[in-house]
């Protein structure tokens, strides 16, 4: 994680708005909130909602970012819900009292 906030870093000494974009993973709120909690515009998408050609076999970092940054600028992604603390919390409770009745 290290990494990734020194390079927020680099590019906010730009001076430019910054929005980012990625696909949900398993450690992708917690970049959610760090990025929001800055002040930058974050979308996640859900991995299943991003259009892929059908000859798009190869998966790199490289291609998905240069993929997401081309659809983001035309419009063509819809961002997820993201979990906030308070959001994931309730969640978590209705999720827990779901389980109880069981």
């Amino acid at each position: 994680m290290n990494a990734l906030w020194r390079a927020v870093r680099k590019l906010e000494s730009s001076g430019r708005e910054l929005v980012f974009v990625y696909e949900a993973g398993p450690c992708g709120f917690g970049i959610y909130r760090g990025l929001t909690a800055r002040g930058h515009a974050c979308w996640v998408v859900a991995p299943s909602n991003t259009p892929r050609r059908v000859r798009d076999r190869i998966k790199t970092d490289r291609r998905d970012s240069l993929k997401l940054a081309g659809l983001a600028r035309a419009g063509e992604l819809t961002p997820i819900l993201a979990c906030t603390i308070a959001r994931g919390c309730a969640v978590c409770r209705a999720h827990g009292g779901g389980f109880d009745a069981l």
